[in-house]
């Protein structure tokens, strides 16, 4: 039924220690396995891991669409704002999908800046989300459709009803 895979239980207990210390590497991902099962191909690899490591398969997954479809394929591009910015308008926003510890307020202000748009200007609003700051927000989103000025609206996740709703509308 399963192949080659149907002797791996038995084999994990003959090789306890070499699969031990496999298994105790802190990127099993870049070694072979032990024994034979070395000899097995990428793919098959990754099943392994799967079952052994799971916690270690978007390291391996990684490596795999590296050698089977070269690095560009596993090499994020750096967030270029001002590339963005040419592909936006008045009808089509730039949303910032952000991780932990991104903030993209300066390189917004910075790129504002160049096209004279500002806080010291009138023509640029920026609120934070939450704790109800929703008109707040409305007023800047309308001057920003009525005069062409920017909002930049944060913690937008927090008014999941308010973004569903009326800023949808928009």
């Amino acid at each position: 039924r399963f192949g080659l895979y149907e002797r791996l239980p038995d084999e994990l207990v003959g090789s306890a220690k070499r699969f031990r210390e496999w298994y105790e590497l802190d990127r099993p991902e870049e070694s072979p396995l032990p024994g034979d099962w070395k000899k097995l191909s990428a793919f098959q690899t990754l099943l392994i891991i799967r079952a052994l490591r799971p916690d270690r398969m978007t390291e391996a997954l990684t490596i795999f669409a590296r050698d089977m479809m070269g690095q560009k394929y596993v090499t994020s591009k750096a967030f270029d704002l001002v590339k963005s910015f040419e592909d936006a308008n008045s009808a089509t926003p730039v949303f910032f999908i952000l991780s932990p510890g991104v903030n993209p307020v300066r390189d917004t202000e910075r790129l504002a800046k160049t096209y004279k748009v500002g806080i010291e200007h009138g023509n640029f609003g920026l609120v934070s989300l939450g704790q109800g700051q929703e008109p707040v927000a409305e007023k800047v989103v309308q001057a920003g459709y009525m005069g062409g000025s920017w909002a930049f609206l944060q913690n937008i996740h927090l008014t999941p009803k308010w973004t569903g709703s009326w800023l949808d509308k928009r």
